[in-house]
């Protein structure tokens, strides 16, 4: 019965050093809880490489995003271009000609999170928060 116990142990021991990330020797009997810790550590590893293949694909051409207008009494919203600059980021390109006339709730060169929203003419893309300013 102990062999069989011993070799259950060695078996479990050898299937999870497979499936944990490259350069991690601890065995799963040595520090059970060490295994949240090695799977927390590798979505991490895989958030930040999603990040950098997702910079990668970056289309640098122009897309129409919406941003909002301010003081005009009811929800307005102005066509803007934006570069794509990976996951929900959209960095503002359009010149804003008259500002005297009208405030954009954010500025050219602005980098915004957007989200889809439906206006009244469908799904759009909409500028919600500013992540960072230009310098």
């Amino acid at each position: 019965m102990a062999s069989l116990l011993a070799e259950s142990t060695a078996n479990k021991a050898m299937n999870a050093s497979r499936n944990r990330p490259a350069g991690s020797l601890r065995s799963a009997t040595s520090n059970p809880g060490g295994a949240i810790a090695d799977v927390r550590q590798s979505r991490a590893t895989r958030s930040d490489q999603t990040d950098r293949n997702e910079a990668s694909r970056v289309n640098p051409s122009p897309v129409t995003i919406y941003v909002y207008l301010l003081g005009e009494g009811t929800d307005v919203w102005r066509p803007v271009e934006a570069v794509h600059l990976g996951h929900d980021r959209y960095q503002i390109t359009s010149v804003h000609a008259d500002s005297s006339d009208e405030h954009w709730q954010f500025s050219t060169g602005d980098i915004v999170r957007c989200s889809i929203r439906i206006l009244s003419g469908g799904p759009a893309l909409v500028a919600h928060e500013r992540v960072q300013q230009p310098a």
